[in-house]
């Protein structure tokens, strides 16, 4: 969130699992201004490792998966686990 010219970080999951698949609520909501900005950003490895086997269209949970590997591709939109992306949704409630 951007205050006053500075960002700062409201949620940070610096080594994503697909199986931690999640709705996130902070322990303490955050008040905002008509100012504020918000932003997301996402860091997706769609590298060779980061693919799924082609055999089992499992990951390798914390290693490779399996040989042979699904080839990287461009995703869009895709509800299946093996096209991960990142989403954020915000609740707003009238403040005080």
């Amino acid at each position: 969130m951007e205050r006053s010219g500075s960002w700062e970080t409201i949620l940070d999951i610096p080594r994503w699992s697909w199986v931690w698949e999640s709705k996130y609520l902070l322990e303490n909501p955050i008040k905002v201004k008509a100012s504020d900005r918000m932003r997301l950003t996402c860091v997706y490895d769609n590298g060779l490792l980061a693919q799924p086997s082609a055999y089992t269209h499992e990951y390798g949970h914390d290693a490779p998966a399996i040989p042979p590997l699904d080839p990287p591709e461009y995703k869009i939109w895709d509800q299946r686990k093996n096209a991960s992306m990142c989403i954020a949704d915000f609740d707003i409630e009238p403040g005080e």
